[in-house]
């Protein structure tokens, strides 16, 4: 059963939340509950993606640099997509 929890948001925050629940007749109080479950849903993501770099990190030896995919996950979309990097860190 669900909880009632009180909350302070932003006016516009709540105008938009507002919007949203009446494009898709719903109440305000699911449209929120939605959006709080998308972002811990996603915040668990990327935990869990975490822990499992990290957990590789111990066993593989080569790696694709920060800044590399930083790169390419910029060009996405442009006329400049660069292929998908391949590693350019190599541990002993």
């Amino acid at each position: 059963m669900a909880s009632p929890v009180s909350l302070r948001i932003d006016p516009d925050l709540k105008s938009k939340l507002e919007d949203i629940a009446k494009a898709e007749d719903r109440s305000l109080s699911y449209i929120a509950q939605q959006a709080l479950k998308a972002y811990l849903d996603a915040r668990d993501y990327r935990s869990e993606q975490i822990l499992s770099a990290h957990a590789a990190a111990k066993v593989e030896k080569e790696f694709v640099s920060g800044e590399a995919m930083m790169a390419w996950v910029e060009s996405w979309d442009t006329p400049q997509e660069l292929p998908a990097p391949k590693p350019d860190v190599f541990r002993r």
